[in-house]
């Protein structure tokens, strides 16, 4: 339950939507950089050509790390891959085929061109990937709320048997019921979010419930200890 790597996913998206979405898409200055050693659209022209290719090799290096995390994920259901993954490798096909017109591009008008087409490829895929995205972290929420559940059930069962042969550690389990009430409203919370599509609360709830496992598990270790029970 820790931060998914669907967010990370995510976020290369929306830095293609900002890269290749703004109007004529990525625009740099007409002056070159120091150093091209050539002043005019020629210098330019070449400079643009490289940063953009090297753009689009960083993307492609992300998203074939971010399709083969999918791929291996234990949580999601193969339809929700099978949708992600073709989502992703849609946009890296496309950014290929980029890279090969921004190099056989002659003019400073072509490679704006060419963003602009990438960048409205882009946007008419966004709605698909954010559907496929959320269904993903829908799924990676479920899978959290299954196993803080089953924490949850096994810990009071736990905490039941405590009372009985360890009542001088009452102060702390009483605090560890404390935390339990909690762990049970987090979970209420996740549920919910889950329902509404909130991918931040999501992220949120799953991050919450996941420090109070490791506070939990810490706690009932103590008393555990603390009263010579095998842990």
């Amino acid at each position: 339950m820790k931060k998914t790597f669907l967010k990370s996913i995510a976020l290369i998206f929306l830095c293609l939507i900002m890269i290749f979405s703004t109007v004529g898409g990525v625009a740099f200055a007409t002056d070159t950089p120091a150093g091209t050693g050539d002043g005019g659209a020629v210098g330019t022209l070449a400079w643009q050509k490289q940063v953009l290719v090297a753009i689009a090799d960083v993307a492609i290096k992300k998203l074939d790390v971010a399709e083969n995390a999918v791929q291996v994920n234990p949580v999601l259901s193969t339809t929700t891959k099978q949708a992600i993954i073709a989502a992703l490798q849609g946009i890296e096909d496309r950014l290929i085929t980029y890279k090969t017109e921004i190099a056989q591009a002659t003019t400073l008008a072509e490679v704006q061109a060419l963003n602009e087409q990438v960048g409205q490829y882009i946007q008419t895929q966004k709605n698909a990937i954010i559907n496929a995205f959320k269904t993903g972290l829908a799924e990676i929420g479920a899978a959290a709320i299954a196993k803080a559940q089953q924490f949850e059930a096994t810990l009071r069962t736990t905490l039941a048997l405590l009372k009985v042969v360890c009542p001088q550690q009452m102060t702390t389990i009483s605090n560890i019921e404390t935390q339990l009430t909690t762990l049970a409203a987090d979970i209420a919370a996740l549920s919910v979010a889950i329902q509404a599509q909130n991918g931040t609360v999501i992220n949120q709830k799953m991050n919450e419930i996941n420090t109070l496992i490791q506070h939990l598990s810490a706690n009932i270790k103590t008393v555990q200890t603390s009263c010579n029970i095998p842990v």
